[in-house]
């Protein structure tokens, strides 16, 4: 499991320095409890250490909350003022977080009603749980969005987050 949490701070820290068109970061973990490890932050070059700072603090615990962080997700977005900016939301996960069918549900619901609201969902699977991916692949469907599934080898090619996609998704008109 910890190789897991590697890649997925990896791939966070890719975004944050690589993608010069995610003007803004947020973090939120969410596992037994839930927390808001970063608010909506610019990406700038002065604050790059502040969040990569942030994403190393970043720990594994317990189960995974899926509904409450995801909710967590837009609700740091919707508390923040951001005209004429698309807002993608990445979940980037090493773990299963739904725990019954309604739950699983649900959160489809809100991820389609977010997308009609101009909110973009992708996901990162950094597990290895085939099943878990399918739903990860579904919430990006819902949303608009992508699914990568990560592996070791993706974290020595220089853009195994596919900056060139995520800038297109980031920047390509509504429908």
């Amino acid at each position: 499991k910890e190789y897991r949490i590697g890649l997925l701070k990896a791939g966070i820290k890719h975004l944050v320095n690589f993608s010069p068109n995610i003007k803004k970061i947020g973090l939120v973990s969410f596992n037994d409890k839930l927390t808001t490890e970063l608010p909506l932050t610019y990406n700038s070059e002065s604050r790059k250490k502040q969040i990569i700072t942030t994403i190393d603090s970043i720990k594994t615990e317990g189960t995974t909350n899926g509904i409450l962080g995801i909710s967590e997700c837009y609700e740091l977005f919707d508390t923040n003022e951001l005209v004429n900016h698309k807002k993608m939301i990445i979940l980037a996960t090493d773990g299963v977080f739904f725990h019954s069918s309604d739950e699983e549900k649900k959160l489809y619901q809100l991820i389609e009603q977010k997308e009609k609201e101009g909110y973009l969902f992708s996901t990162l699977g950094f597990g290895s749980a085939e099943q878990n991916n399918l739903k990860l692949n579904k919430m990006a469907l819902l949303g608009n969005g992508f699914f990568i599934k990560v592996v070791p080898s993706m974290i020595e090619t220089p853009d195994f987050l596919g900056n060139e996609f995520l800038s297109y998704r980031l920047y390509e008109p509504r429908k």
